[in-house]
Formats: structure tokens, sequence, C-alpha cells
């Protein structure tokens, strides 16, 4: 949605936004498991579960980092692993801090 609002806009105010032309997207997906199967990865009650943080480039269609972890684990601290300045970061607030967001 902010991609299609910048394209409105017209030349002269798409360059002094100055904003990268590619979108890299930010998510993870849980993927679980019964204790018996990953009890080195403890998540709920009776499963366990890892977690894969992926970065995928909208303009290239293709995951450009992929990190992994138990599920169990917040996502801040994969945000700066998976954050790359060339692009225009879209994530949910899981993976946000205060002092990023005003960088």
């Amino acid at each position: 949605m902010f991609q299609l609002l910048v394209q409105k806009c017209n030349r002269q105010t798409r360059r002094h936004l100055n904003l990268p032309k590619d979108l890299l997207l930010i998510d993870s997906s849980t993927v679980t498991a019964t204790n018996s199967r990953m009890s080195w990865a403890p998540y709920k009650k009776f499963s366990g579960g890892i977690k894969l943080h992926v970065a995928f480039s909208q303009g290239q269609s293709s995951p450009m980092k992929v990190v992994e972890s138990i599920a169990r684990r917040n996502d801040a601290p994969f945000g700066e692993v998976l954050a790359d300045k060339d692009y225009l970061l879209v994530q949910d607030r899981a993976y946000g801090k205060i002092g990023r967001l005003d960088q």
C-alpha cells in the first residue's frame, strides 16, 4: 500500500524522499512437532518448535536471508540481522525497537 502511495507522487517528490525502490518483507513462521521429535526445542507442553525468520525481496521475488531459532525466542533481535539499508523494510511490530524506528 505504501509503495502504491509513493508511485502516485510526482517525480520531484519521489526524488526528494529518496526512498529505496525495493521492499524487503520480514516475517517468521513457526514449525512445530511433538516433543519426541524436537525435545531440544521445547515450545509448548507437548510440542517442540523452531522459527524461521525470512527476509523476502519483493523485487527479486526470492528470499534474501533466512535465520532459524527455537520457537520460544523473541523476534526482535532478528530484525537487526535481517535488515538491509538498501531496502525499504516492511515487518510486523515484533521485530521493531524504538531506537531503530528513530534511525
